[in-house]
This record gives C-alpha cells, sequence and structure tokens, in this order.
C-alpha cells in the first residue's frame, strides 16, 4: 500500500526476469498499481456472492483468455473458497500449475487441466462408456457422462468418464471447474485389477 510505484515494477520485472530470463523483458511501457485499502470503492474487501451469483459465475472469472495467454487469479476466480485468504492463495497455485503446463507441454502426463462446464458431453458415439468404471449410465449415481477427452501418453484414442467416478477417483483434482490428471487416472486404471470382480481399470 505505501511502496512507491517505481519500486514495485522494478520488483515485478526483476522477478520476471527471473523467470523468462533478464534479457528476455522489456521496459512495460504502462502500468497500474492497485491499492484496494485506499481505492474508495474497496476499502481494501474482498468480494461478495451478489444475489443470482452462481458458482458458475466465479468459474467464468477463472477461465483464460486468448488462448491461454491470460490467466486470472484471486478470491473472486475460486467458488469453492471465495471471499478468504485461502481462496486466494489456492487459486494464485491453480494458475501457476496452469502457466507450467501451457509453457512446458507436461499437460499430457502431469496434470493438464480441463474446464468441466465446457466438458459436458453433448454427444456420445454409440457404445460410448466411462473410461473409469466401464459403465454406460448416464444418469444414475454415476453422473452424467463427460468428454470427450484425450487419452494421453502417445494416443489419439478419446475417452469420457462419469462425473462422480472422476469426483471420487484418487489422483484427479479439483480447482473450481478445473479438474486434473483424468488422462494419467485412466492409464494407471488400466495396471490395475479389481480385487471383486477381477476386471482391469479399478481406480476409486
Amino acid at each position: 500500500e505505501v511502496t512507491p510505484d517505481d519500486e514495485v515494477v522494478r520488483n515485478a520485472m526483476r522477478v520476471l526476469g527471473k523467470i523468462v530470463g533478464e534479457g528476455a523483458c522489456e521496459q512495460p511501457s504502462g502500468y497500474k498499481i492497485t491499492r484496494w485499502g485506499q481505492d474508495p470503492f474497496a476499502w481494501g474487501s474482498y468480494s461478495f456472492v451478489a444475489i443470482g451469483c452462481t458458482p458458475e459465475d466465479m468459474d467464468a472469472l477463472a477461465r483464460p483468455l486468448d488462448n491461454n495467454k491470460l490467466f486470472f487469479a484471486g478470491e473472486h476466480t475460486n467458488s469453492e473458497h471465495p471471499s478468504t485468504v485461502h481462496g486466494a492463495f489456492i487459486s494464485g497455485r491453480r494458475v501457476a500449475r496452469e502457466l507450467l503446463v501451457t509453457w512446458h507441454g507436461h499437460g499430457e502426463d502431469q496434470d493438464r487441466s480441463y474446464d468441466m462446464i465446457a466438458y459436458e458431453a453433448e454427444w456420445l458415439p454409440e457404445q460410448s462408456s466411462c473410461a473409469l468404471c466401464g459403465g454406460r449410465e448416464t444418469g444414475g449415481m454415476e453422473g452424467g457422462l463427460l468428454g470427450p477427452f484425450k487419452a494421453g501418453g502417445g494416443s489419439n484414442r478419446i475417452i469420457f468418464v462419469h462425473a462422480n467416478c472422476a469426483l471420487y477417483t484418487p489422483e484427479i483434482g479439483k480447482a473450481g471447474s478445473r479438474w486434473f490428471n483424468i488422462s494419467k487416472a485412466v492409464r494407471r486404471g488400466r495396471r490395475l485389477r479389481c480385487s471383486r470382480c477381477g476386471q482391469n481399470g479399478a481406480t476409486i
């Protein structure tokens, strides 16, 4: 709140230089520094869920723009923990992970994320089934089928998963409407055998 503008810019550029390389950063043509504690429209307050607002609205605020060139973090982008310090912290970790995936291409085998709002399956090829449980039901306790997703691991195969199968699979992470490690969970399941039915694919 009290640090001079030029010092804030200097510190930000120093950190950015460490990330992308000292010679790769040009000085900004302009900047805007927020001081929420002094802003008469904020006075240091957090966002709040307005009447008629839904978690999907906050998930929409978290979506990257321009083909993953601009990312957004902050407690207002965390539909599970809005208006909290830890919500802001969690959102920052989410965006850092998405940046790593975007810059270094680790999404296939590490933690590529999908916005589940955009992946509710509107069409299903004949005989489609959940890649986690093998079931074809689309309205029971398993939830609807989500997808299509790429199977990953060098395969171009298309897969679908039940919403609740993904929710209860240990390695699939969730941050707002974005889920991680779906393809990784499916590949891991193929190496496991269910102790009850003897079939490969157990993940839950």
